[in-house]
Protein backbone atom coordinates (compact mmCIF):
# COMPACT_ATOMS: atom_id res chain seq x y z
CA UNK A 1 0.00 0.00 0.00
CA UNK A 2 1.30 3.46 -0.84
CA UNK A 3 -0.17 5.06 2.31
CA UNK A 4 0.96 3.44 5.58
CA UNK A 5 -1.85 5.15 7.50
CA UNK A 6 -4.67 3.36 5.67
CA UNK A 7 -6.08 -0.12 6.21
CA UNK A 8 -7.23 -2.78 3.76
CA UNK A 9 -10.73 -2.74 5.26
CA UNK A 10 -12.80 0.22 6.34
CA UNK A 11 -15.44 0.76 9.02
CA UNK A 12 -17.66 -2.24 9.89
CA UNK A 13 -15.36 -4.53 7.92
CA UNK A 14 -16.37 -3.12 4.54
CA UNK A 15 -13.78 -3.24 1.77
CA UNK A 16 -11.79 -0.07 1.33
CA UNK A 17 -10.97 1.52 -2.01
CA UNK A 18 -7.44 0.24 -1.51
CA UNK A 19 -8.74 -3.34 -1.37
CA UNK A 20 -10.84 -2.81 -4.49
CA UNK A 21 -7.81 -1.40 -6.31
CA UNK A 22 -5.72 -4.37 -5.14
CA UNK A 23 -8.22 -6.92 -6.42
CA UNK A 24 -8.75 -5.18 -9.76
CA UNK A 25 -5.23 -3.97 -10.56
CA UNK A 26 -2.85 -5.77 -8.20
CA UNK A 27 -1.89 -2.48 -6.49
CA UNK A 28 -3.46 -1.20 -3.27
CA UNK A 29 -3.08 2.46 -4.21
CA UNK A 30 -4.84 5.07 -2.09
CA UNK A 31 -6.74 8.18 -3.06
CA UNK A 32 -5.56 9.91 0.10
CA UNK A 33 -7.41 12.45 2.18
CA UNK A 34 -6.01 15.55 0.52
CA UNK A 35 -4.47 14.31 -2.71
CA UNK A 36 -6.34 12.14 -5.21
CA UNK A 37 -3.86 9.77 -6.81
CA UNK A 38 -5.60 6.54 -7.76
CA UNK A 39 -4.48 4.15 -10.49
CA UNK A 40 -2.06 5.36 -13.14
CA UNK A 41 -3.13 3.38 -16.21
CA UNK A 42 -6.13 1.65 -17.77
CA UNK A 43 -6.91 -1.62 -15.93
CA UNK A 44 -8.13 -4.82 -17.54
CA UNK A 45 -11.40 -4.62 -15.57
CA UNK A 46 -13.20 -1.37 -14.84
CA UNK A 47 -14.99 -0.07 -11.77
CA UNK A 48 -18.10 2.08 -11.35
CA UNK A 49 -19.77 3.34 -8.20
CA UNK A 50 -23.38 4.13 -7.40
CA UNK A 51 -22.07 6.77 -5.01
CA UNK A 52 -20.85 8.86 -7.94
CA UNK A 53 -24.43 9.46 -9.07
CA UNK A 54 -25.07 10.82 -5.56
CA UNK A 55 -22.01 13.09 -5.84
CA UNK A 56 -20.23 11.41 -2.93
CA UNK A 57 -17.24 10.42 -5.05
CA UNK A 58 -15.88 10.50 -8.57
CA UNK A 59 -14.51 7.43 -10.33
CA UNK A 60 -11.45 8.13 -12.46
CA UNK A 61 -11.42 7.94 -16.22
CA UNK A 62 -9.11 4.90 -16.30
CA UNK A 63 -11.63 2.81 -14.38
CA UNK A 64 -14.44 3.97 -16.64
CA UNK A 65 -12.61 2.92 -19.82
CA UNK A 66 -10.84 -0.39 -19.04
CA UNK A 67 -9.12 -2.61 -21.60
CA UNK A 68 -12.08 -5.00 -21.65
CA UNK A 69 -15.80 -4.08 -21.47
CA UNK A 70 -16.30 -5.47 -17.96
CA UNK A 71 -16.96 -3.36 -14.88
CA UNK A 72 -17.38 -4.14 -11.19
CA UNK A 73 -20.18 -1.92 -9.91
CA UNK A 74 -20.19 -0.90 -6.27
CA UNK A 75 -23.39 0.08 -4.45
CA UNK A 76 -24.04 0.95 -0.83
CA UNK A 77 -24.46 -2.71 0.16
CA UNK A 78 -22.97 -5.04 -2.48
CA UNK A 79 -21.01 -5.42 -5.70
CA UNK A 80 -22.25 -6.61 -9.07
CA UNK A 81 -20.75 -7.04 -12.54
CA UNK A 82 -21.66 -5.17 -15.71
CA UNK A 83 -20.40 -6.17 -19.14
CA UNK A 84 -21.04 -5.35 -22.77
CA UNK A 85 -19.73 -5.58 -26.32
CA UNK A 86 -16.62 -3.98 -27.75
CA UNK A 87 -18.65 -0.94 -28.81
CA UNK A 88 -18.92 0.04 -25.13
CA UNK A 89 -15.28 1.12 -25.18
CA UNK A 90 -15.35 3.09 -28.42
CA UNK A 91 -14.71 6.77 -27.75
CA UNK A 92 -15.08 9.66 -30.15
CA UNK A 93 -12.30 12.16 -30.77
CA UNK A 94 -14.14 14.74 -28.68
CA UNK A 95 -14.37 12.24 -25.78
CA UNK A 96 -10.64 11.56 -25.90
CA UNK A 97 -9.76 15.26 -26.07
CA UNK A 98 -12.09 16.04 -23.18
CA UNK A 99 -10.47 13.35 -21.03
CA UNK A 100 -6.95 14.62 -21.83
CA UNK A 101 -7.96 18.16 -20.93
CA UNK A 102 -9.63 16.98 -17.73
CA UNK A 103 -6.55 15.06 -16.57
CA UNK A 104 -4.18 17.91 -17.34
CA UNK A 105 -6.42 20.41 -15.55
CA UNK A 106 -6.82 18.20 -12.47
CA UNK A 107 -3.06 17.74 -12.24
CA UNK A 108 -2.72 21.51 -12.16
CA UNK A 109 -5.31 21.64 -9.37
CA UNK A 110 -2.79 19.70 -7.24
CA UNK A 111 -5.28 16.95 -6.53
CA UNK A 112 -8.15 19.24 -5.60
CA UNK A 113 -11.66 19.38 -7.01
CA UNK A 114 -12.09 23.14 -7.01
CA UNK A 115 -13.01 23.55 -10.67
CA UNK A 116 -10.40 26.24 -11.20
CA UNK A 117 -6.64 26.74 -11.32
CA UNK A 118 -4.40 29.70 -10.65
CA UNK A 119 -3.54 31.66 -13.79
CA UNK A 120 0.13 30.73 -13.44
CA UNK A 121 -0.76 27.03 -13.61
CA UNK A 122 -2.08 27.26 -17.18
CA UNK A 123 1.43 26.72 -18.49
CA UNK A 124 1.52 23.35 -16.71
CA UNK A 125 -1.72 22.33 -18.43
CA UNK A 126 -0.46 23.56 -21.80
CA UNK A 127 2.78 21.61 -21.46
CA UNK A 128 1.00 18.40 -20.46
CA UNK A 129 -1.14 18.74 -23.58
CA UNK A 130 1.93 19.56 -25.72
CA UNK A 131 0.37 22.80 -26.94
CA UNK A 132 3.07 25.37 -26.12
CA UNK A 133 4.62 25.31 -29.57
CA UNK A 134 1.22 25.43 -31.25
CA UNK A 135 0.34 28.49 -29.17
CA UNK A 136 3.51 30.23 -30.31
CA UNK A 137 5.63 29.75 -27.21
CA UNK A 138 5.53 31.73 -23.98
CA UNK A 139 3.86 34.75 -25.56
CA UNK A 140 0.96 32.61 -26.74
CA UNK A 141 0.56 31.04 -23.30
CA UNK A 142 0.46 34.50 -21.71
CA UNK A 143 -2.13 35.63 -24.25
CA UNK A 144 -4.28 32.60 -23.46
CA UNK A 145 -3.86 33.25 -19.72
CA UNK A 146 -5.11 36.82 -20.14
CA UNK A 147 -8.01 35.63 -22.30
CA UNK A 148 -9.17 32.92 -19.88
CA UNK A 149 -8.59 34.67 -16.55
CA UNK A 150 -11.68 35.50 -14.56
CA UNK A 151 -11.51 39.28 -14.39
CA UNK A 152 -9.35 40.37 -11.46
CA UNK A 153 -9.60 36.99 -9.71
CA UNK A 154 -6.30 35.45 -10.83
CA UNK A 155 -7.98 32.11 -11.63
CA UNK A 156 -9.10 30.16 -14.70
CA UNK A 157 -12.29 28.11 -14.59
CA UNK A 158 -12.38 24.53 -15.89
CA UNK A 159 -15.31 25.21 -18.20
CA UNK A 160 -13.54 28.13 -19.90
CA UNK A 161 -10.22 26.30 -20.09
CA UNK A 162 -11.40 23.08 -21.72
CA UNK A 163 -13.58 24.84 -24.27
CA UNK A 164 -10.59 26.82 -25.56
CA UNK A 165 -7.92 24.14 -25.15
CA UNK A 166 -10.01 21.44 -26.83
CA UNK A 167 -10.58 23.70 -29.83
CA UNK A 168 -6.86 24.27 -30.13
CA UNK A 169 -6.22 20.53 -29.84
CA UNK A 170 -8.69 19.97 -32.67
CA UNK A 171 -6.76 22.32 -34.96
CA UNK A 172 -8.07 25.81 -34.28
CA UNK A 173 -5.58 28.65 -33.88
CA UNK A 174 -5.40 30.77 -30.76
CA UNK A 175 -6.47 33.78 -32.81
CA UNK A 176 -9.62 32.03 -34.08
CA UNK A 177 -10.54 30.93 -30.56
CA UNK A 178 -10.24 34.49 -29.25
CA UNK A 179 -11.92 36.06 -32.28
CA UNK A 180 -14.92 33.73 -32.18
CA UNK A 181 -15.40 34.45 -28.48
CA UNK A 182 -15.20 38.20 -28.99
CA UNK A 183 -17.72 37.93 -31.81
CA UNK A 184 -20.39 36.95 -29.28
CA UNK A 185 -22.23 40.17 -28.26
CA UNK A 186 -22.19 41.03 -24.58
CA UNK A 187 -25.51 40.96 -22.74
CA UNK A 188 -27.05 43.86 -20.93
CA UNK A 189 -27.72 43.55 -17.21
CA UNK A 190 -31.38 42.67 -17.80
CA UNK A 191 -30.48 40.17 -20.52
CA UNK A 192 -27.88 38.58 -18.25
CA UNK A 193 -30.45 38.18 -15.48
CA UNK A 194 -32.95 36.65 -17.90
CA UNK A 195 -30.32 34.27 -19.26
CA UNK A 196 -29.32 33.20 -15.75
CA UNK A 197 -32.96 32.55 -14.86
CA UNK A 198 -33.49 30.49 -17.99
CA UNK A 199 -30.33 28.51 -17.32
CA UNK A 200 -31.37 27.72 -13.76
CA UNK A 201 -34.74 26.37 -14.92
CA UNK A 202 -33.05 23.93 -17.29
CA UNK A 203 -30.35 22.64 -14.96
CA UNK A 204 -31.87 19.18 -14.83
CA UNK A 205 -31.69 18.95 -18.61
CA UNK A 206 -28.07 20.12 -18.89
CA UNK A 207 -25.69 17.87 -20.74
CA UNK A 208 -22.75 16.15 -19.15
CA UNK A 209 -19.26 17.35 -20.08
CA UNK A 210 -19.05 14.50 -22.60
CA UNK A 211 -22.33 15.40 -24.30
CA UNK A 212 -21.44 19.09 -24.29
CA UNK A 213 -18.05 18.30 -25.79
CA UNK A 214 -19.65 16.53 -28.74
CA UNK A 215 -22.09 19.36 -29.37
CA UNK A 216 -19.46 22.07 -29.06
CA UNK A 217 -17.06 20.18 -31.33
CA UNK A 218 -19.68 20.29 -34.09
CA UNK A 219 -20.34 24.00 -33.51
CA UNK A 220 -16.62 24.87 -33.45
CA UNK A 221 -15.97 23.05 -36.71
CA UNK A 222 -18.73 25.14 -38.29
CA UNK A 223 -17.39 28.37 -36.77
CA UNK A 224 -13.82 27.67 -37.86
CA UNK A 225 -15.00 26.92 -41.39
CA UNK A 226 -16.86 30.26 -41.47
CA UNK A 227 -13.80 32.15 -40.19
CA UNK A 228 -11.71 30.62 -42.94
Amino acid sequence: MDDPNTTITSQFGHSSQELINLLLTGHAVSNGELTCRGIQQRPAIGYLSQLESLHYCEVGGYYKSPLFPVWVVGSTSHFSVLFGGAACLQESQSDLILEKCRRAFKNAEDGGESGFILVGKLGVVVDELNLRQKLGGDNGVQTLQAFLEVSGAGIILWEDAWKSLSRIMMGSTLESVIDSSQAIPSLSASETTAASTAASTTTSAMQSDEELAKRLAEEWETNDANLE
